[in-house]
């Protein structure tokens, strides 16, 4: 044959070697080439080549020179492996580029099994998917075939940049698969799929290339791949039929590393063992017995875009078992044409699904309907009167609360005088007894029910006296109507309160929330007027929010506090306050079923109930208020209103939903909230004899739901069929 004419498609081998189709080589010979330890095998080759590599193989052969090749000019190097050099070129006269193959080392027997890529290539000729032959020189110095050039180079040198998009990797895998089904066709198994074997032509499609490895069906010498690429069952020396199943391996290993970046069952650590055994037959055993203990493969069901059903086609490739395995690329794109047709019938799949829904918001829309003309005028009229009741009942709690908060806040701050601050200097315990009783807790001549308790306690936090308001019994009062008596319990009873006790953990004096793990710490006194939050006296258990002041040189306003006084409201009388504003004739006024009270956020922006109903809300001895989740309430306190009404409103202590009305308190010293709830229960009560005619209404919207639910899934069936006798027709 001469140089540069085309090649005939005959079974004669383009280097003058008679061989026929049936007879392949030697098995022996083959062996014995394959087991050579330059073999393609040997290089270890994975997903992807390194750059560097790539680079250092093309400056050699930049520096060697181009290879002859008649009818060829501007030969570029495009890389070399185990059995030759691969070159662009352009074709003089026409200037179209093509890729040369070399093969620079055709000594023995290795040169006849080389010479079967140019036959197995001459067999699928102008085959769609396969790279094109195009000349064979076997008589030139060294011996080259023509290729069709691949613009993009191949898919391993892709893959360099980062695993494939979902669907850019299932079209590429569409396009090998259809070319492997005529090479399968054509009774050759290509035995050696792998990303570098794959090229990219200016369309970026696929084309199967390097069939070096190439087997006929009825060849039954070895044939072996590339490592992590080869079924478990192909490597192996002995002889054995090449079957198409492996060329399926092949194939779910290339859409595994196309999606994922690394190949199935890949670790480098044992790939660096591979690579420092120089036996072929022990690498090869231990390669099967790799691949037979390693886990399945799952990274590609954690990829984007990857379903179930492609995740299936990849599992169903790379299955240990041949028998297991699809067996053939013709069924992988049978079972790549049964996903797209499911994908194709999702959207019915959806509208079967979506389709209930619209009857049950159809019934939805006719129960509403009934609903509006027995129910909706007279309901909603109704909410908004006791909506509007209860907002204008909360904002005068709130003015009421606020007012008498701002009276009793006004008297602890005139006291913080130049008398307490001379005595809290002097620690002079007695003095400051009888200026917290006549300034806090007596009127002329009687209790004056404003506190129940005072005390006064250094900047560190240690008591110097407290005075506390008593019943007849002799326990501290709760309320202004057991107010009976007054008495010093320290320094007058020092066992109240510990000598070297240290307080400044109590919010009333830090103003950062109670400190209860943080008791031996030494915390700041306040700097401006605080309230508390709710909290248990260690002497009897009474329920507190105490108003507390900085004690500081009146003469100096930026002087740093030598002090704390802190004024007691017990919360019983708190709750007072809240039913008696609740209960005040006019405007809004009448019983209120459930005031509630929450205190001002903290410094970690919690909020608190002062007082609740539920005992559940009462702070226990020795620990802080409990919290709870109040963003619903904070969520509308965010708007700014300083009142507003909330139609669905949890509960967090009772967990039972309310209609209620809050107001704030405008004093941004306080910064309290009042929350009148209603139990929507008692609103509704009046709705019973309407209930029996709407659940009437509600089975005929069901019955005709469900009729139309039938009749939709029943075209839709039809639908479906009718699909699937066209995709086989």
């Amino acid at each position: 044959m001469g140089q540069g004419a085309p090649l005939p498609l005959t079974n004669r081998t383009p280097f003058g070697t008679e061989h026929t189709e049936a007879q392949g080589l030697d098995g022996r010979t083959r062996a014995q080439s394959l087991s050579s330890a330059d073999v393609d095998l040997g290089e270890m080759r994975t997903a992807t080549e390194g750059a560097s590599g790539i680079q250092n193989g093309k400056a050699r052969m930049r520096s060697q020179g181009p290879p002859p090749a008649a009818g060829y000019e501007d030969l570029e190097p495009l890389g070399a492996g185990t059995y030759g050099e691969v070159w662009k070129a352009r074709e003089q006269g026409t200037g179209i580029a093509v890729a040369i193959k070399f093969f620079v080392h055709t000594s023995g027997p290795r040169w006849e099994l080389l010479q079967e890529e140019v036959r197995q290539l001459a067999q699928l000729d102008s085959v769609r998917g396969i790279v094109q032959l195009k000349d064979v020189c076997p008589d030139a110095s060294p011996p080259y075939y023509v290729m069709a050039f691949a613009d993009r180079g191949s898919l391993a040198e892709r893959l360099e940049e980062g695993p494939l998009p979902a669907g850019e990797a299932v079209a590429l895998f569409r396009q090998v698969a259809e070319g492997l089904a005529y090479v399968h066709a054509k009774g050759i198994r290509h035995c050696d799929l792998k990303p570098g074997n794959v090229l990219l032509d200016a369309r970026g499609q696929a084309l199967i290339a390097d069939f070096g490895q190439a087997h006929l069906g009825s060849d039954s010498t070895p044939a072996l791949g590339t490592f992590f690429y080869m079924a478990p069952e192909q490597a192996d020396l002995k002889c054995q039929m090449p079957d198409t199943r492996w060329d399926v391996y092949g194939l779910g290993a290339l859409l595994h590393v196309m999606l994922t970046g690394t190949a199935p069952r890949h670790d480098e650590g044992f790939r660096r063992e591979l690579a420092g055994t120089a036996d072929l037959s022990h690498r090869l055993a231990r390669y099967r017995e790799w691949i037979l203990r390693a886990p399945p493969p799952r990274a590609h069901r954690r990829v984007a875009g990857v379903d179930g059903d492609l995740a299936e086609i990849v599992e169903r490739c790379l299955e240990i078992d041949p028998a297991r395995r699809l067996r053939d690329a013709g069924a992988v794109l049978a079972a790549l044409a049964r996903r797209e047709r499911r994908r194709r019938q999702r959207p019915l799949w959806v509208f079967a699904l979506i389709a209930p829904l619209l009857l049950l918001g159809l019934m939805d829309t006719v129960e509403e309907l009934a609903r509006s003309t027995a129910v909706k005028t007279h309901r909603a009229s109704l909410d908004k009167q006791l909506l509007d009741k209860n907002r204008q009942q909360a904002q005068l709690i709130a003015s009421g609360v606020q007012e008498r908060l701002q009276e009793r806040r006004e008297r602890t701050e005139k006291m913080a005088n130049a008398a307490l601050y001379k005595a809290t200097v002097a620690r002079d315990a007695k003095s400051l007894a009888g200026l917290v009783t006549e300034g806090l807790l007596v009127a002329p001549g009687k209790p004056s029910g404003r506190f129940f308790y005072g005390t006064v306690c250094d900047d560190r936090g240690k008591i110097i006296t407290a005075v506390i308001a008593l019943t007849k019994e002799g326990k501290s009062a709760g309320t202004r109507n057991e107010f009976e008596t007054v008495k010093a319990f320290y320094p007058a009873e020092p066992s109240r309160y510990a000598l070297a006790a240290n307080y400044s953990w109590r919010d009333w004096f830090s103003g950062k929330g109670e400190r209860y793990d943080e008791r031996k710490t030494l915390h700041a006194p306040i700097r401006r007027p605080h309230v508390s939050v709710p909290f248990v006296s260690k002497l009897d258990d009474v329920l507190f929010v105490a108003l507390s002041v900085p004690i500081r040189d009146p003469d100096d306003p930026n002087a740093e506090p030598v002090g704390v006084l802190s004024a007691g409201i017990s919360v019983k009388q708190l709750n007072e306050w809240l039913k008696g504003e609740g209960n005040r004739d006019g405007e809004g006024g009448g019983k209120v079923d459930f005031p509630v009270l929450l205190s001002q956020k903290q410094e970690g922006g919690s909020r608190y109930f002062v007082q609740h109903p539920d005992k559940r809300s009462r702070p226990e001895r020795e620990k802080g208020p409990p919290a709870f989740d109040l963003s619903r309430l904070e969520a509308e306190l965010a708007k700014g209103e300083l009142s507003g009404t909330i139609r669905e409103y949890q509960d967090p202590v009772d967990g039972k939903v309310y209609q209620a009305s809050f107001a704030r308190m405008d004093d941004p010293g306080l910064d309290w909230v009042v929350l009148v709830q209603h139990d929507p229960v008692k609103a509704n009560q009046q709705e019973g004899p309407l209930r029996a005619e709407l659940d009437r209404i509600r089975f005929l919207a069901l019955a005709a739901a469900g009729t139309l639910v039938v009749l939709l899934w029943g075209w839709l069936y039809w639908l479906l069929r009718r699909s699937e006798r066209l995709s086989h027709a």
